[in-house]
């Protein structure tokens, strides 16, 4: 994803996607993006998973999200 996003003119592909998310930040007076592994950010990956696997594209997160999401926060807390 970082590769689309330094270099979108190499990714044809994503560029719907990419167009929306440069457009989004926009709103953003400073926004930073940095890469994690799917080690240090379990449950943003699990919740992108959760999103692109299963089709949720509206937000599920302020409606309480999905159950294994309270118990995988509570866990990172635990572990940093």
């Amino acid at each position: 994803m970082m590769e689309v996003i330094k270099n979108p003119r190499d990714w044809p592909r994503y560029r719907s996607y990419i167009d929306r998310f440069m457009q989004a930040k926009l709103g953003f007076h400073n926004c930073t993006i940095k890469l994690s592994s799917v080690q240090t950010n379990t449950v943003v990956h699990r919740i992108a998973k959760s999103v692109t696997h299963e089709g949720r594209f509206q937000s599920y997160i302020a409606s309480g999200g999905p159950s294994w999401l309270s118990s995988l926060i509570e866990a990172e807390k635990v572990t940093g």
